[in-house]
């Protein structure tokens, strides 16, 4: 299992910058979390929808995360016992100079309006 390092940045000026994607390359994503700590996504790209459940947990120094698809019953279930939640659109930006991948996060208040955004890259370990 490789290990993984996060680097995060802060954006400025997140309304221009989500302007300069594709609305159809938005994926539209509402999460929310269990007690326990794990984390319930619904994930949606055009018409395309998928539910995923994610359980990280620290072992050894070193953190495992498990996804995993779940049906929309299951999603809808576990929502029932939420205690906090997330909206938010992201943006996959594949950067053809260096070959990296960036997750840009616009994160979305109660009215659906961006209050925050952020890149995050994900490399793992020797990258």
């Amino acid at each position: 299992m490789p290990v993984e390092f996060e680097m995060k940045f802060v954006l400025k000026d997140a309304e221009k910058l989500l302007n300069h994607f594709l609305e159809e390359d938005w994926i539209r994503i509402d999460q929310f979390y269990l007690k326990d700590g794990v984390r319930f996504r619904r994930m949606q790209q055009g018409e395309k929808v998928r539910h995923i459940l994610t359980y990280k947990t620290k072992i050894v120094g070193r953190l495992l995360e498990i996804e995993t698809a779940i049906s929309q019953d299951d999603y809808e279930h576990a929502e029932q016992a939420k205690v906090r939640e997330l909206h938010k659109i992201r943006v996959i930006h594949h950067d053809p100079h260096t070959a990296l991948v960036w997750d840009i996060d616009f994160l979305l208040d109660e009215n659906r309006q961006i209050y925050f955004a952020m890149a995050e890259l994900e490399r793992e370990e020797g990258d």
